[in-house]
């Protein structure tokens, strides 16, 4: 199994462009690509770097997952981007709605059979 997994998730975002914010669901406990993710083995620090696409370099880090919660068989954030002024155009497709989704990666610690 790889150390590392990502999981695609599209889903409407309730955007608040003033605040700069916007929530998206993170991942689902639902079987994607034969991985089932186990929600309540997850452990989620108090906050987490939003990056493009899976870069983790400073330049690539754009914001940050600010709260997390459970609802129902879905973990959800709120993203907060940061206020610098190049990324005007990425809210703007995340308002409009040209970009849908979000990608996670997680670092497997213990995987069950």
């Amino acid at each position: 199994m790889p150390d590392v997994i990502r999981r695609h998730i599209e889903r409407p975002t309730s955007v608040d462009r003033e605040a700069r914010t916007f929530v998206a669901i993170l991942a689902t406990d639902a079987v994607i690509d034969g991985i089932r993710l186990d929600l309540d083995g997850l452990t989620i620090p108090g906050e987490l770097p939003v990056q493009l696409d899976h870069k983790t370099d400073a330049m690539s880090t754009v914001g940050r997952v600010t709260r997390t919660w459970r609802e129902g068989g879905a973990l959800v954030g709120e993203i907060k981007l940061s206020d610098d002024a190049s990324l005007n155009p990425l809210m703007d497709r995340i308002a409009d709605g040209t970009i849908r989704g979000v990608s996670i990666g997680f670092a497997v610690e213990e995987w069950a059979t």
